[in-house]
């Protein structure tokens, strides 16, 4: 008999609360995997990111958590009409307080396994992903996978895959989309900080743990990311980007990574030749927006990060 998503409230204890959360089959099976999916109105893509977890290939047996974070567009109703598979599954009410952070301190809450799994509901996970995930996990206390950009968007043909595992001034950080870390880990650092909603909010997390000794990893686990299709969604989305990034600077001043106003001043410059030119493809677009966020959070922050 399939799975059925049931629905859990963090501020009952986990208490189910519609639905049946997991059946008595799948309570015998060891949990060795947990995957947390944070979401936000994520209906027109999330089952096509359910769909290929459910068709992973020799994974280790895991569950899939969606946390929602208040969706108002049919995403809850989507999962709990998903019968797909007998995967041990259950959907997550995260939507006490917005932001990705919140919905993924629920899921850990939630987890019944030490290896967690960190994806979005608007991408889709390759076959072999959480194997291969989790096996960078035996070794590490945190991991990250490749993100891959042609699969989901047509318009960014040519634009190469690139490490989920991002460079700060101090140490590697996995990427939230492609992340894994052990929950153990995650709880003696005190979860992901709420008070980060969008932009950076996993790698405040993956500072204060390298802070602390924290060993990541980089593995060959493939995420197809999506990327917004239209100028303006792309545009918002990076310059949240460059906005948390002078936070993150104010917030940890000796690890992340900075560029000096010399530098900051020369990319300008390029990019001004860019636009003079009409070359506006959207790496150009990326650029532009972080470096218009890095002054925007100068000023809200009150801290020059150019």
């Amino acid at each position: 008999m399939p799975e059925f998503f049931g629905v859990w409230n963090p501020s009952t204890r986990f208490r189910v609360r519609y639905g049946l959360a997991r059946n008595a089959r799948t309570q015998s099976v060891m949990t060795e995997v947990s995957v947390v999916i944070p979401v936000l109105n994520d209906a027109e893509t999330l089952q096509a990111q359910i769909k290929a977890l459910f068709e992973q290939r020799n994974a280790p047996h895991f569950e899939i958590i969606v946390a929602d974070n208040g969706s108002t567009d049919g995403s809850k109703e989507l999962v709990l009409e998903w019968k797909g598979s007998d995967r041990p599954s259950v959907l997550i009410d995260a939507s006490h307080r917005r932001g990705a952070n919140v919905a993924r301190n629920a899921g850990v809450k939630a987890a019944r396994s030490d290896k967690v799994l960190f994806c979005d509901g608007d991408d889709v996970a390759s076959a072999d992903w959480v194997a291969e995930m989790a096996s960078g996990l035996d070794e590490a206390d945190g991991v990250a996978g490749v993100l891959e950009f042609e699969l989901l968007n047509p318009h960014l043909r040519g634009r190469q895959p690139m490490s989920a595992l991002a460079f700060e001034r101090t140490s590697p950080v996995p990427i939230g989309a492609c992340s894994g870390w052990r929950r153990t880990l995650i709880l003696e650092n005190g979860g992901f900080d709420e008070s980060w909603r969008i932009g950076c909010d996993e790698i405040e997390f993956a500072l204060r743990a390298a802070q602390r000794g924290a060993k990541v990893r980089a593995v060959d686990a493939v995420m197809h990311k999506r990327e917004a299709a239209h100028a303006k969604g792309l545009f918002r989305k990076y310059f949240r980007y460059g906005t948390t990034r002078v936070r993150l600077i104010q917030s940890f001043p000796d690890a992340a990574a900075r560029r000096s106003t010399a530098e900051a001043l020369r990319d300008w410059s390029q990019l001004g030749r860019h636009v003079l030119s009409g070359k506006l493809d959207d790496n150009v677009r990326r650029r532009l927006a972080k470096n218009a966020g890095r002054l925007a959070g100068s000023a809200v922050h009150r801290h020059w990060a150019p």
